[in-house]
Protein backbone atom coordinates (compact mmCIF):
# COMPACT_ATOMS: atom_id res chain seq x y z
CA UNK A 1 0.00 0.00 0.00
CA UNK A 2 1.31 3.84 -0.74
CA UNK A 3 -0.16 6.76 0.39
CA UNK A 4 -2.51 8.54 -2.33
CA UNK A 5 -1.45 11.46 -3.71
CA UNK A 6 2.12 10.66 -2.82
CA UNK A 7 4.51 12.91 -4.74
CA UNK A 8 8.22 12.46 -3.64
CA UNK A 9 10.22 9.44 -2.14
CA UNK A 10 13.96 8.97 -1.35
CA UNK A 11 16.31 6.23 -0.08
CA UNK A 12 18.26 6.33 2.86
CA UNK A 13 20.37 3.47 4.56
CA UNK A 14 17.58 0.87 3.06
CA UNK A 15 14.68 2.87 3.90
CA UNK A 16 12.25 4.30 1.55
CA UNK A 17 10.64 7.56 2.37
CA UNK A 18 7.52 8.70 0.51
CA UNK A 19 5.93 11.83 1.49
CA UNK A 20 1.86 12.47 1.32
CA UNK A 21 -0.30 15.61 0.02
CA UNK A 22 -3.32 13.78 0.83
CA UNK A 23 -2.50 13.81 4.72
CA UNK A 24 0.79 15.32 5.49
CA UNK A 25 2.75 12.70 6.82
CA UNK A 26 5.77 10.93 5.84
CA UNK A 27 5.94 7.35 5.74
CA UNK A 28 8.69 5.20 5.54
CA UNK A 29 8.90 1.29 5.59
CA UNK A 30 11.66 -1.09 3.91
CA UNK A 31 12.22 -2.37 0.44
CA UNK A 32 9.85 -5.37 1.24
CA UNK A 33 6.74 -2.55 1.35
CA UNK A 34 4.49 -1.82 4.28
CA UNK A 35 1.12 0.26 5.07
CA UNK A 36 0.92 3.95 4.65
CA UNK A 37 -0.84 3.81 8.72
CA UNK A 38 0.58 5.66 12.09
CA UNK A 39 3.16 3.05 12.25
CA UNK A 40 4.94 4.09 9.27
CA UNK A 41 4.84 7.46 10.07
CA UNK A 42 8.15 9.27 10.27
CA UNK A 43 8.06 10.49 14.02
CA UNK A 44 5.59 7.60 14.54
CA UNK A 45 2.78 8.98 17.10
CA UNK A 46 4.04 11.61 17.49
CA UNK A 47 4.28 12.74 13.63
CA UNK A 48 2.26 16.27 13.18
CA UNK A 49 1.16 16.26 9.80
CA UNK A 50 2.04 19.70 7.48
CA UNK A 51 -0.36 20.71 5.46
CA UNK A 52 0.59 21.02 1.85
CA UNK A 53 3.28 18.32 1.53
CA UNK A 54 4.41 17.77 -1.70
CA UNK A 55 8.53 17.45 -2.54
CA UNK A 56 11.01 15.76 -0.54
CA UNK A 57 14.49 15.72 -0.24
CA UNK A 58 17.86 14.15 1.86
CA UNK A 59 20.61 16.18 0.95
CA UNK A 60 24.18 14.58 1.32
CA UNK A 61 24.77 16.21 4.49
CA UNK A 62 21.77 14.57 5.86
CA UNK A 63 19.37 17.66 5.90
CA UNK A 64 15.54 16.66 5.06
CA UNK A 65 13.89 18.79 3.34
CA UNK A 66 9.99 19.52 2.04
CA UNK A 67 8.23 21.89 -0.04
CA UNK A 68 4.85 23.02 0.84
CA UNK A 69 2.60 23.65 -1.65
CA UNK A 70 0.09 25.92 0.11
CA UNK A 71 2.44 28.02 1.59
CA UNK A 72 5.35 28.26 -0.96
CA UNK A 73 7.84 27.49 1.33
CA UNK A 74 10.88 25.11 1.67
CA UNK A 75 11.29 24.14 4.90
CA UNK A 76 13.62 22.16 6.62
CA UNK A 77 12.44 18.76 8.71
CA UNK A 78 14.25 16.94 11.37
CA UNK A 79 14.90 13.51 9.92
CA UNK A 80 14.62 11.36 12.77
CA UNK A 81 10.65 12.72 13.26
CA UNK A 82 9.61 14.74 10.48
CA UNK A 83 9.21 17.99 12.59
CA UNK A 84 9.26 21.09 11.40
CA UNK A 85 12.89 22.64 12.06
CA UNK A 86 12.54 26.03 9.71
CA UNK A 87 11.89 27.99 6.67
CA UNK A 88 14.30 27.80 4.19
CA UNK A 89 12.51 30.14 1.83
CA UNK A 90 9.43 31.48 1.28
CA UNK A 91 7.55 32.96 -2.08
CA UNK A 92 7.54 29.83 -4.29
CA UNK A 93 4.04 29.58 -5.51
CA UNK A 94 2.74 26.40 -5.72
CA UNK A 95 6.41 24.39 -4.90
CA UNK A 96 6.07 21.09 -5.64
CA UNK A 97 9.03 19.03 -6.23
CA UNK A 98 12.65 19.97 -4.89
CA UNK A 99 15.65 18.43 -5.36
CA UNK A 100 19.83 18.44 -4.88
CA UNK A 101 22.18 19.67 -7.13
CA UNK A 102 24.33 16.82 -6.97
CA UNK A 103 27.48 18.09 -9.56
CA UNK A 104 28.81 20.67 -6.98
CA UNK A 105 30.13 20.73 -3.65
CA UNK A 106 27.12 23.22 -2.29
CA UNK A 107 24.36 22.94 -0.44
CA UNK A 108 22.23 24.23 -3.63
CA UNK A 109 18.66 23.11 -4.17
CA UNK A 110 16.37 23.47 -7.09
CA UNK A 111 12.23 23.61 -6.81
CA UNK A 112 9.71 23.58 -9.22
CA UNK A 113 6.96 25.80 -8.80
CA UNK A 114 3.79 24.58 -11.03
CA UNK A 115 1.66 28.03 -10.76
CA UNK A 116 4.64 30.29 -12.28
CA UNK A 117 6.29 27.41 -14.56
CA UNK A 118 9.74 28.45 -12.77
CA UNK A 119 12.49 26.42 -11.62
CA UNK A 120 14.17 27.89 -8.50
CA UNK A 121 17.58 27.73 -7.37
CA UNK A 122 18.50 28.27 -3.25
CA UNK A 123 21.84 28.81 -2.72
CA UNK A 124 23.50 28.11 0.47
CA UNK A 125 20.19 26.12 1.80
CA UNK A 126 21.93 25.01 4.79
CA UNK A 127 23.37 28.44 5.91
CA UNK A 128 22.03 31.78 4.32
CA UNK A 129 19.54 30.97 1.85
CA UNK A 130 19.34 32.82 -1.25
CA UNK A 131 16.50 32.24 -3.78
CA UNK A 132 17.15 32.76 -7.45
CA UNK A 133 15.27 32.10 -10.97
CA UNK A 134 16.57 28.77 -12.42
CA UNK A 135 14.60 28.31 -15.69
CA UNK A 136 11.52 30.17 -16.81
CA UNK A 137 9.37 29.35 -18.46
CA UNK A 138 9.17 25.38 -17.91
CA UNK A 139 5.23 24.41 -18.79
CA UNK A 140 4.01 22.71 -15.86
CA UNK A 141 7.02 21.93 -14.11
CA UNK A 142 6.32 18.52 -11.68
CA UNK A 143 9.15 16.08 -11.32
CA UNK A 144 12.75 17.58 -11.41
CA UNK A 145 16.39 15.94 -11.13
CA UNK A 146 20.00 16.67 -11.72
CA UNK A 147 22.19 13.84 -13.72
CA UNK A 148 25.66 13.64 -12.95
CA UNK A 149 26.71 15.96 -16.08
CA UNK A 150 24.49 18.73 -14.97
CA UNK A 151 21.89 18.52 -17.10
CA UNK A 152 18.16 19.44 -15.21
CA UNK A 153 15.58 16.89 -16.30
CA UNK A 154 12.19 17.98 -15.49
CA UNK A 155 8.93 16.06 -16.53
CA UNK A 156 5.46 18.58 -16.74
CA UNK A 157 2.60 19.73 -18.67
CA UNK A 158 5.03 19.73 -21.57
CA UNK A 159 6.76 16.84 -21.72
CA UNK A 160 10.35 16.05 -20.33
CA UNK A 161 12.50 19.33 -20.68
CA UNK A 162 16.34 19.01 -20.49
CA UNK A 163 17.99 22.04 -19.07
CA UNK A 164 21.29 23.85 -19.71
CA UNK A 165 23.13 22.48 -16.62
CA UNK A 166 23.85 23.86 -13.01
CA UNK A 167 27.28 24.71 -13.86
CA UNK A 168 26.44 26.74 -16.95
Amino acid sequence: DSPAGSLASYWDQGFFYVSSSVDGYIYTSDPSGGKADAAHRLGGSYATPLPGLAGLVKARDGRLYATLMADGKVVQLDPASGAKLRDVVSGVACAVQITQDITSASDDLLVSSLCTDTIYRIHNAATTPVLTVFAQPVSGPDALTVARDGKVYVAGQGGISILAGTQA
